[in-house]
């Protein structure tokens, strides 16, 4: 519970800007490394189940991340089901490099 208290708190700090150049750089990221439309990349999709992201597209995806300054933890990989999961991580993260 109190993961979901830090994501809330963050969530509202984060302007609308933010957010959506933070979804843009994950939507890309996503296509180029789950190979899926970009379409098909919204906030409520499963990376897992929409998406079929196994263990080795995670250790992708954390990879493409830490370019952008964004360090994924274990714990934040097991965390993560959605799209949006993903993003408020990425907002929260001290170095991250994805924002307008």
């Amino acid at each position: 519970m109190k993961h979901k208290a830090a994501v809330t708190q963050q969530e509202s700090t984060a302007t609308e800007a933010e957010r959506e150049a933070t979804f843009g750089i994950l939507r890309e990221i996503c296509v180029s490394i789950l190979t899926v439309r970009p379409e098909e990349v919204t906030p409520e999709v499963s990376l897992r189940d929409g998406l079929g992201a196994d263990s080795l597209d995670f250790a992708e995806l954390s990879m493409a991340l830490e370019d952008h300054g964004v360090v994924l933890s274990e714990e934040d990989v097991r965390s993560v089901d959605t799209v949006a999961d993903l993003m408020d991580i990425v907002l929260r993260a001290p170095g991250r490099k994805v924002s307008a």
